[in-house]
């Protein structure tokens, strides 16, 4: 039989055990739950640079150093759990990436991560975080440039862009200086062949530069296209899951392959394949090759799902003229922040 001084002990004890669990347990739990965690990976590889994506659920400080022969960028990160998620990134790169031979990730501290990109080349890395924006939580970027940078507006402006030695597409041009009926039908196409039959007496005010040939075209006219979004930035999503950046992007191809095909024209692509390009870099790259016209081209969203059809926007020099307008300039402008 147990009196009640024995009764009183057991519990004495038992709040005594209790006690120091809990003071064993609380110590190190809160710990493992204020760790980072990455809630997706991504990588864009292109010619011009690659970028790799970690999103997360919280904001992170990192430190970076290079080593070279070989070459490797070293990113060290506090407290970041070494999750799944993670450890896939791996498994997105592409043995054709330009800039990235492989990737390795091991704890290198008790609360510091290592990752480890073994490069194919000398890079620049820029390492930088976003706040969230859009669809996106915390996102911690790794844009590799390379050190020597080439981009393809280089090698266009190398391999293209000299002159192009062809016929001027509007082959005669006719300046009419009266409302004589000969000179008004003559099209310019029979022109070498009816020139012969007018009679300049019958042509007031004749002028000896009445009718100007033009000579060989010496440049080429150079066409900028621009495909909207891409990489980070999606664009507006069909709902079927379509990004409008991919339909954009096979639009910029397909209409390059239409113009050149023009003896008297070249097309230029501010990107030719999934990564972001920001805003200002892509008026840039067509002032560098001094093109004749720049065309932005987007699949935009609209607030109401029963319209459709094509829209044109001009440069402005005044303010929108309209509020859709302004709305969609507004929607295009903030690509910039997505993209990062």
């Amino acid at each position: 039989m147990v009196t009640s001084n024995s009764s009183s002990y057991l519990l004495v004890r038992r709040s005594l055990i209790k006690a120091a669990i809990s003071f064993v347990i609380f110590p190190i739990f809160p710990k493992l739950s204020f760790a980072t965690s990455v809630i997706a990976a991504r990588i864009w590889p292109s010619n011009e640079y690659t970028r790799i994506t970690l999103e997360l659920d919280k904001e992170i400080q990192t430190t970076q150093f290079m080593i070279n022969y070989p070459y490797r960028l070293v990113v060290d990160i506090e407290n970041l759990d070494i999750n799944t998620i993670l450890s896939k990134l791996i498994s997105k790169l592409q043995l054709n990436d330009p800039y990235i031979n492989d990737i390795r990730i091991s704890k290198n501290r008790f609360n510091i991560a290592r990752i480890i990109f073994d490069l194919k080349q000398e890079i620049e890395p820029q390492i930088f975080s976003l706040k969230p924006v859009g669809g996106y939580q915390h996102r911690l970027v790794f844009d590799l440039y390379p050190k020597l940078e080439k981009d393809s507006t280089d090698k266009l402006l190398e391999n293209q862009i000299p002159y192009c030695n062809i016929d001027d597409p509007i082959k005669e041009i006719t300046m009419a200086i009266s409302d004589n009926p000969d000179v008004a039908n003559i099209a310019s196409s029979d022109f070498s062949s009816q020139k012969k039959t007018i009679n300049p007496s019958n042509v007031h005010n004749t002028n000896k530069n009445l009718f100007i040939k033009k000579s060989k075209i010496k440049q080429c006219i150079i066409v900028a296209l621009d495909p909207g979004h891409g990489g980070e930035d999606p664009g507006a999503i069909g709902k079927t899951g379509l990004f409008e950046k991919d339909v954009v992007l096979q639009i910029g191809k397909y209409l390059k392959s239409l113009i050149d095909e023009q003896s008297y024209m070249l097309a230029y692509l501010t990107r030719d394949d999934d990564y972001f390009v920001p805003l200002s870099i892509r008026v840039q790259k067509a002032r560098k090759i001094k093109a004749d016209l720049l065309i932005s081209i987007h699949a935009n969203a609209c607030i109401k799902p029963n319209i459709n059809g094509s829209s044109v926007f001009v440069l402005s020099q005044h303010e929108a003229s309209s509020n859709h307008a302004r709305w969609i300039a507004n929607k295009e402008n903030a690509s910039d922040l997505i993209g990062g």
